[in-house]
C-alpha cells in the first residue's frame, strides 16, 4: 500500500512539473531595484553636465506566448540617477583653482521609456530563464545644475538648464522565475539600458564682476545602465 501511494505521489508531482513546462508562459510583473550608469553617462563633463551614479529604477513588464519558448511583450517603467555632485565639485575645483569657494546644487536625471520586443524561455524544470530583446522609445530628463562660484567676495553663477530629449533606445537582458505559491513568482533580473538622445543644453552665467553671458549647443550623449533588481510575477 505504501509503495502505491508513493508512486501515486511521484505520478503527480512528476505531472504537474510536466504540465507546468508545458503550458505557455505568459506573465505580468512589477520590478525594481539598482540603476548603476555605465561608460559617459557616469563621466563628468561640463558640456553635458552628467556625472549620474548609481539610483534606482522600477518597471512594469509583462509578455504573452505563441508557444512554450517564444513570446512577445512591453516593458514600460524609468531610471533615476542623481548627479555625483562630489565629482563635479572636485573637477571644477580642478577647473578654477583650490582658492575658490565652489558650491554644486543638482537636480536628478530621470529616463522614462516603452519598449516592446521578444522574449525567449527555457523552463527549468519549474523555474524558468528569460531572456529578451527590447527596442523603443526613451524620453532622458537632463537635470537642472547650478555651480556657485566664490572668490573673496566676488561670486559667479553657472547655470546648466534642464532640457530633456526623446530618443530610440534598446533594451536586453535576462531573466530568473521562481515559483513562490500557485501561479506568483519571485524574478530577478538584470538589464541594460543604452539610448543617444540629442540635448538643446543652455549654459547661463552669472557675475557680480564681470558681464553675463549665455550660450545655447545641440549635443549627443550615450545614456547607459545596467540595471540589477527583484520583482513579483504573476504567470497566467
Amino acid at each position: 500500500m505504501r509503495k502505491i501511494l508513493f508512486l501515486l505521489f511521484i505520478s503527480i508531482s512528476c505531472f504537474s512539473v510536466h504540465a507546468q513546462i508545458k503550458r505557455k508562459p505568459h506573465f505580468i510583473s512589477i520590478n525594481g531595484g539598482l540603476s548603476m550608469p555605465v561608460g559617459e553617462y557616469s563621466n563628468f563633463d561640463t558640456a553635458f553636465a552628467s556625472s549620474a551614479k548609481a539610483g534606482k529604477y522600477f518597471g512594469l513588464e509583462g509578455a504573452l506566448y505563441v508557444s512554450r519558448f517564444i513570446g512577445f511583450g512591453l516593458n514600460v517603467g524609468a531610471y533615476i540617477n542623481p548627479v555625483d555632485e562630489k565629482d563635479l565639485k572636485d573637477a571644477y575645483t580642478k577647473e578654477f583653482g583650490a582658492s575658490q569657494s565652489i558650491t554644486i546644487s543638482a537636480d536628478e536625471w530621470l529616463n522614462g521609456y516603452a519598449m516592446a520586443g521578444i522574449y525567449l524561455t527555457i523552463p527549468i524544470k519549474k523555474v524558468r530563464l528569460d531572456f529578451k530583446f527590447l527596442g523603443g522609445a526613451v524620453n532622458s530628463d537632463q537635470p537642472l545644475v547650478e555651480v556657485t562660484i566664490d572668490q573673496n567676495g566676488n561670486e559667479s553663477l553657472i547655470i546648466n538648464k534642464s532640457t530633456e530629449a526623446l530618443a530610440f533606445g534598446i533594451n536586453y537582458g535576462a531573466h530568473l522565475r521562481v515559483p513562490i505559491v500557485s501561479k506568483l513568482y519571485l524574478r530577478l533580473n538584470a538589464e541594460t539600458f543604452t539610448s543617444l538622445p540629442e540635448f538643446k543644453n543652455q549654459t547661463q552665467r552669472l557675475s557680480n564682476s564681470s558681464s553675463n553671458s549665455f550660450s545655447k549647443k545641440t549635443v549627443e550623449q550615450t545614456i547607459s545602465v545596467l540595471n540589477l533588481g527583484v520583482g513579483l510575477a504573476f504567470s497566467f
